[in-house]
């Protein structure tokens, strides 16, 4: 709970300063880094009402519109279109499902770190799963591609960046996992409180005019 708490007021407090400060891209980078915040909220929820369907409703629905906004980040970046409006599409859709019928996930245990949960309605969640990590594979693989073929230096380091925040929540929980299998029901959980570091990187590269170029191909992006 404590940590929940701790994390929520770090991306709040973050996603403030992007809006307020930030020199690039400083709404797609605060929207990303509120629904990081409210996904700690939701747990925080979670732990404060005893499992109430509330807090999986807060949570679910923040961090199923992260994938998406990923892919905007990324288009912003690199001056590009690589599917945005039907990603947002989809996550939309799933968000909804989880506010509709918060149900489909249960809580197994509220540990002192993480939250333990299991799911019902196994299609759409099945559906919900592989939407998730298949948008942040493809992020990945298009961020990879983009920085290999980057004219620009400073695009490139950008990339590079965003590609090390991504790996510092979703490898990172992936290789935990299977290091301790017993973790498996609490990755969702361990995935977004992880990403506490890639709040902190994309916030500073917002902010800072040298790492994150407000020009891509001639012409600003904002």
């Amino acid at each position: 709970m404590i940590r929940a708490a701790i994390f929520a007021s770090i991306e709040y407090i973050l996603a403030a300063i992007v809006l307020l400060k930030g020199k690039s891209y400083p709404r797609v980078v605060a929207a990303i880094l509120f629904f990081l915040a409210s996904y700690q909220l939701g747990e925080l929820v979670l732990f404060a009402t005893d499992g109430a369907p509330i807090g999986i409703q807060i949570a679910y629905f923040s961090t199923t519109l992260l994938p998406p906004l990923g892919v905007l980040l990324i288009e912003k970046v690199t001056g590009r279109k690589f599917g945005f409006p039907f990603f947002m599409a989809a996550g939309i859709f799933f968000a909804v499902m989880f506010v509709l019928f918060p149900d489909m996930i249960d809580i197994l245990e509220l540990t002192n770190c993480c939250v333990r949960v299991t799911s019902h309605g196994q299609i759409m969640t099945t559906l919900w799963g592989h939407y998730y990590s298949l948008t942040l594979v493809y992020s990945l693989f298009i961020m990879l591609i983009c920085a290999l073929r980057a004219e620009e230096k400073q695009v490139r380091k950008v990339l590079l960046w965003m590609i090390g925040a991504y790996a510092s929540f979703f490898f990172a929980s992936i290789i935990i996992v299977r290091m301790f299998p017993d973790r498996r029901p609490s990755f969702a959980s361990l995935m977004c409180a992880l990403a506490v570091v890639a709040a902190v990187i994309i916030a500073i590269l917002s902010l800072s005019v040298k790492l994150l170029p407000v020009k891509t191909g001639g012409k600003g992006k904002k």
